[in-house]
């Protein structure tokens, strides 16, 4: 037996509109949709080369994770923008429904190890060869206790491939819908099957010299709606 996602047997949507949350003359921040990538063939950038004469991703997400994604309109802006992630001058936050209620606030602490060929990483909670330390902090922002579903404000200070899902995952707290490091079990009962993870916020908290991109600091972006509300209120 052979798995297709509705991806694969459908394709992507070349004609998808891709909306826009933020833009001036040097950057535009998009809200990402599930089921594309962000860079790469029929991808979210490729969508945008028909609007622009210069467009590249600052950063990427999962292609099933949604939200907030930072493209620059130049290269100079690209460069900046990515000398700011370096320089943890852009905080992120995402919102995450989990199947668990944790404490209201936390910070986890592990080690990470990615295997590229399968396209998965593994958590250890003491420190192994190949492995990278990881720092995760989240806040409980709701919770519905009868569905054993929790809302979580998510903060990355270290960030690794799939490190939220695994991370999360590892601690007990596997993001509905995610089938790679979640419950399958738990997904069916709740008929989701696309992980409920969205990146929701940016803020620009910058600490060096920024000649062309100085006007972003203290700017915060983000989402009107709180994503995922409906799962925990219903």
């Amino acid at each position: 037996q052979v798995y297709l996602t509705d991806d694969i047997l459908n394709g992507v949507d070349l004609n998808l509109k891709i909306s826009k949350v933020y833009e001036d003359d040097n950057i535009v921040v998009i809200d990402k949709p599930k089921d594309i990538e962000v860079e790469g063939e029929n991808s979210v950038t490729s969508i945008l080369r028909n609007d622009y004469d210069y467009i590249e991703p600052c950063h990427r997400i999962d292609r099933n994770t949604t939200g907030l994604v930072i493209f620059a309109k130049n290269e100079e802006s690209l460069h900046e923008i990515i000398k700011m992630f370096e320089n943890f001058g852009i905080e992120k936050h995402y919102i995450a429904c989990c199947y668990g209620i944790p404490k209201l606030n936390a910070t986890l602490y592990a080690y990470l190890f990615k295997e590229s060929k399968k396209s998965i990483v593994y958590i250890s909670k003491e420190p192994k060869k190949g492995y990278s330390k990881i720092q995760t902090s989240y806040s409980l922002i709701m919770q519905n206790k009868e569905k054993n579903l929790s809302l979580l404000d998510v903060t990355l200070h270290t960030g690794k491939t799939h490190q939220i899902r695994a991370h999360l995952a590892f601690a007990g707290l596997p993001i509905l819908g995610d089938g790679k490091y979640g419950s399958y079990e738990i997904n069916k009962k709740f008929k989701t099957y696309t992980q409920c993870l969205c990146s929701y916020s940016i803020k620009f908290n910058l600490k060096s010299n920024y000649p062309k991109l100085s006007y972003l600091n203290e700017l915060k972006i983000k989402l009107k709606k709180i994503p995922y509300k409906d799962l925990i209120e219903n």
